[in-house]
């Protein structure tokens, strides 16, 4: 830094001695420039007062010889010469043509092209150094000095201003510049003098600051080492007390019922907590950096649907209860639930917890099944009001068909009768069955083949009808989820008889169209159903999914009840509501399979 400093400083002080110097040696030029100026305007004036005609007008320098002037003139112009070192003045008339010299014999000379002239007889002032050794404008007139060479322009005064009447000619002014360059060199030395001082005394502030600088600099680095030194002994507790801090944590989450881990991005398992290893029925150990689900859960037990993987693709808590097998066997209810950390608007890892819930599974089939039998007692009063109706009509119409000897043909629509009430108390009892019925078996199913096979179902009904069918089955080969074929066919089945049924309420001119597609919505396959029909009423719509509540005569009121079951029963929703363009609208959403939400 000193040397940058020592190279840097003379540079500095020898641009500010020239820049001081060049200003100095310019403003002397001026200085001279305007002595030259003011010697011109007061020889102009002194001319007028010397030379005026009647009526106070100068004449014309053109005519300065014939008029016998020049005596005069000249006696006036030499009064100038040697005042701010004037050696020559010169005059020309307004035609270029030199009329009057104070250097004998040089005048008169006829016009020869000269700018400067002409620019001071247009006006303007022209300033120049005229060297001896140049080439010069009168060889009579020949010097050896250096002048300074300035042409003004001879003005008829205009009242008081002198300088801004009419040109009628020019002056020409020379001036010895040996005392300017004088005292420009004793400037020039004085300034040389100035600097080297400067630099001597900057020199000697240098040594002492640099002097002072090391002490200083040696100084903080002694500090700087201390301060380091203690840094260190900082981190180093920091260090400890994190640790010790880790450790209680890690004890704090050990001791906790609930079992902790730390995934990252790619599903590596970061940390465990004791409690998982238990759960998982694997040996406790340490983790030597990133691991696999598989080493704690073992090979082949990964959960089918990964809740942190869906955490971390959704950026949403993910849960999920889950039975795997313990060691003699027998089924154990895990919840997971997974949160997401997010960092920058995106998810970068997630803390999964995982809770053994076999006990609260237990508890929750006894209170579904003492809620089972609570609505049993509900639905048999029901039933038993059904059933015997439907029994009595039955019995009746049987004793009347004895006692009568016997069935003829006026007795056939009394059989009928009989035939539809006993197909209703059928119906009845098969749907009570399904709303009873046992928890589905799930596989890997193609709900675009099954939505196909539900319309097919449905398809001969739709005729007898009216009612036009328009399916798109075709969902790709992204249309896939894990569920009950046989279950999940008959809620279908019975949305699109809805649907059917609905148009029957319509106008024989209305058009009768049941709609029915599938697609893949983010992770979820949903089978769209809409109709033409007339739709849902206000009052109806709060009691839609209510066992037994029908708008249809000769409606068991089962169906979308047995549908949302068999929908939930699968992990996903059913709605049905008014659709924007008229008609009812269902919506079965079902989880995709695993393998198609990580695609």
């Amino acid at each position: 830094m000193l040397a940058r400093t020592v190279l840097i400083l003379p540079l500095f002080v020898l641009a500010t001695s020239g820049t001081f110097y060049a200003i100095v040696r310019a403003q002397y030029v001026r200085d001279w420039e305007r002595h030259a100026a003011d010697t011109a305007g007061d020889l102009n004036a002194d001319l007028v007062s010397a030379l005026a005609e009647p009526g106070g007008r100068l004449p014309d320098p053109a005519t300065w010889s014939q008029a016998g002037l020049i005596p005069e003139a000249d006696a006036v112009a030499r009064r100038y010469l040697r005042v701010l070192d004037v050696v020559r003045i010169n005059v020309f008339a307004r035609d270029g043509a030199l009329v009057y010299s104070t250097q004998q014999g040089l005048a008169p000379r006829s016009p020869r092209p000269n700018e400067k002239l002409e620019a001071a007889l247009g006006g303007q002032k022209v300033s120049s150094v005229e060297f001896g050794r140049d080439e010069q404008d009168f060889e009579e007139g020949r010097h050896l000095a250096d002048w300074m060479e300035t042409y003004l322009p001879m003005r008829l005064p205009a009242g008081r201003d002198r300088r801004s009447g009419p040109v009628i000619g020019a002056f020409e002014v020379y001036q010895d510049v040996g005392t300017m360059r004088a005292g420009l060199d004793f400037l020039g030395g004085v300034i040389v003098l100035g600097s080297l001082a400067v630099l001597g005394l900057l020199a000697a502030v240098l040594v002492t600051v640099d002097r002072r600088a090391t002490r200083a600099v040696r100084r903080e680095r002694d500090a700087q080492d201390t301060l380091a030194r203690g840094l260190e002994d900082m981190v180093a507790q920091r260090t400890a007390d994190l640790r010790q801090e880790r450790e209680i944590l890690a004890s704090v989450l050990d001791g906790a019922p609930v079992a902790f881990a730390l995934l990252d991005k790619d599903l590596r398992v970061l940390y465990v907590s004791r409690q998982l290893t238990q759960i998982a029925g694997t040996v406790a150990r340490p983790l030597a950096g990133p691991a696999d689900c598989s080493d704690h859960w073992g090979p082949g037990r990964r959960c089918d649907r990964c809740v942190a993987e869906r955490a971390l693709a959704t950026g949403r808590v993910a849960t999920q209860i889950r039975s795997v097998p313990d060691d003699r066997g027998e089924a154990r209810w895990l919840e997971h639930v997974a949160v997401p950390v997010r960092a920058r608007d995106a998810a970068v890892r997630v803390v999964e917890m995982v809770t053994d819930v076999t006990e609260r599974r237990v508890d929750e089939e006894r209170l579904a099944r003492a809620g089972r039998l609570a609505t049993a007692g509900e639905i048999a009063a029901t039933v038993a009001h059904e059933v015997r109706n439907a029994a009595t009509t039955t019995r009746l119409l049987l004793q009347l068909w004895r006692e009568q000897g016997g069935p003829g043909p006026e007795d056939l629509g009394s059989i009928d009768v009989a035939l539809v009430a006993l197909q209703r108390m059928e119906a009845l009892v098969e749907n009570l069955l399904r709303l009873a019925s046992p928890r589905p078996s799930f596989a890997l199913i193609d709900c675009g083949a099954l939505l196909r096979q539900a319309v097919d179902l449905v398809r001969a009904d739709a005729h007898r009808r009216r009612v036009q069918l328009v399916e798109d089955g075709d969902g790709g080969d992204a249309a896939l989820c894990h569920g009950d074929a046989g279950l999940l066919t008959e809620a279908i089945v019975n949305l699109l008889l809805n649907g059917i049924q609905a148009c029957d309420r319509l106008p024989p001119q209305a058009p009768r169209q049941v709609s029915a597609r599938v697609h893949v919505d983010g992770p979820n396959l949903v089978v769209q159903i809409a109709d033409t029909g007339p739709g849902i009423s206000s009052d109806a719509a709060p009691r839609l999914f209510e066992p037994f509540f029908t708008t249809r005569d000769g409606g068991t009121g089962l169906g979308l009840p047995i549908a949302r079951r068999v929908v939930e029963g699968h992990g996903g929703t059913l709605t049905v509501d008014n659709a924007p363009q008229g008609g009812v609208q269902a919506i079965l959403a079902l989880p995709l399979a695993k393998a198609e939400v990580a695609a």
